[in-house]
């Protein structure tokens, strides 16, 4: 829920530009403008959506610089959509990426989508919603 309305953060920042809260599909909080139900997405940081723009939307990052503790260097990074990162807690993708290896990347890929797809299987209702997914693994 890091870039949604369920963050306080960033619901304040939603509501302080003008933007309405609506409960979506499956009580998700979705962002619309004043006395419509438009744009009508969940997300508080996302490429595109330009008229959620004016709602407080943005397309800027979060980053992070994590400490490994170890004083090991960083081998790798994955960049995931909401998709997969609402049904797949960050450490389990890490695991599921790192045990892959860097020489066979692509298997760690598709083992975070098909661990995705499966939680998402267990989370479908009635209409059979189930999130677009994206993951990118680079091995450095």
């Amino acid at each position: 829920n890091d870039h949604t309305a369920e963050s306080a953060k960033e619901s304040r920042r939603i509501l302080a530009a003008g933007g309405v809260l609506r409960s979506g599909h499956g009580n998700m909080q979705l962002i619309c403008a004043s006395g419509s139900h438009l744009p009508g997405i969940p997300l508080t940081r996302c490429f595109g959506a330009l008229a959620a723009h004016a709602l407080g939307v943005m397309a800027q990052p979060q980053v992070n610089d994590v400490n490994l503790g170890d004083g090991s260097e960083p081998r790798f990074f994955v960049l995931a959509t909401d998709g997969v990162c609402q049904v797949v807690e960050d450490k389990e993708v890490v695991k599921i990426v790192d045990s892959a290896r860097k020489d066979n990347v692509l298997h760690g890929i598709n083992s975070v989508l098909q661990r995705a797809r499966w939680e998402w299987g267990k989370k479908r209702d009635a209409h059979g919603v189930v999130d677009d997914m994206t993951v990118c693994a680079v091995w450095l």
